[in-house]
């Protein structure tokens, strides 16, 4: 059975951080490799779980990178990061220094957007600055092409070959680790963090799409039969008040079905059959509050 690229144990995430576990100063990787520390941040409750809350002025997190390992310098790489910012001034979100310059950084600046970035602008890609409110963002490269993806959707590429590069330096969160091209540290973040991913490939945008909307706020959720028996079929979700599609979700071999939806405007929800059936709508249902 595949597993779900929301899990712990995917077998292509190398480091995932959900700021809930922490034990004493250590940020627990869920994957087990790469362990952080914390400097200066401080976990505050955010939803249902936790968040990393950096003061703008002081607060890291340190994660040691061994030369060689699978997050030192992957040939595909993608980040998942949700994090809300409390100003748009020039900060970083994580940071990679190498030798005498930058290596690989994520990070918000008045003048450039939110950029992904490999060696300065060597590798650079960059999209509009995200608001305040809390921000889903996967930042990728595939040895062709960077991306960043914004609340699901692609927001901007560039073309370069670049990937990380293989050193002993650790991997920074919530500083630059070359503020002034010389490693120290410096353009703080001024917000919080709910999650990051590593991931040792690129992700398909459907992947993207569910990483996204593992925090939309509502859920509609049943079962789906033929005959009395499970049966795996598309469901199309329309909002009960316009009619207008809303999206769709495909039941696993179970018949069961979940979609994690932004609002909890009633909907109504069709399923399409198979050959010689005629189509079931059941509604109008109210989704179901996941968490504040």
């Amino acid at each position: 059975m595949a597993v779900s690229i929301l899990s712990a144990e995917h077998p292509d995430l190398v480091a995932y951080y959900t700021m809930s576990n922490i034990v004493g100063s250590t940020l627990v990787d869920e994957t087990g490799n790469y362990p952080g520390v914390i400097v200066g941040a401080t976990q505050v409750a955010d939803g249902t779980g936790h968040a990393l809350d950096f003061n703008g002025s002081a607060g890291y997190v340190k994660v040691p990178i061994a030369a060689g390992s699978p997050l030192d310098a992957p040939a595909a790489m993608a980040v998942e990061i949700e994090f809300t910012l409390r100003d748009t001034a020039d900060e970083c979100l994580f940071s990679r220094y190498a030798a005498s310059n930058l290596d690989t950084q994520m990070y918000i600046a008045p003048g450039n957007g939110f950029v992904w970035r490999k060696a300065n602008t060597a590798a650079s890609v960059a999209a509009a600055i995200p608001g305040l409110s809390k921000t889903h963002a996967v930042g990728q490269y595939n040895g062709a092409v960077w991306e960043i993806f914004v609340e699901g959707q692609k927001v901007a590429e560039a073309g370069s070959t670049l990937k990380m590069a293989s050193n002993a330096e650790p991997l920074l969160i919530g500083t630059d680790a070359d503020a002034t091209n010389a490693g120290s540290l410096g353009n703080w973040l001024n917000g919080k963090i709910n999650k990051i991913r590593f991931f040792k490939r690129t992700l398909t945008p459907a992947e993207i799409v569910e990483l996204y909307e593992e925090r939309l706020p509502y859920t509609v959720a049943g079962t789906i039969l033929q005959d009395a028996v499970p049966l795996a079929a598309q469901a199309r979700i329309y909002d009960a008040a316009t009619g207008e599609l809303v999206d769709t979700v495909v039941s696993d071999s179970s018949g069961v079905y979940q979609k994690n939806l932004p609002t909890a405007a009633d909907v109504y929800v069709m399923v399409v059959p198979n050959s010689g059936y005629r189509p079931l709508i059941h509604g109008p249902i109210n989704p179901a509050l996941r968490y504040p």
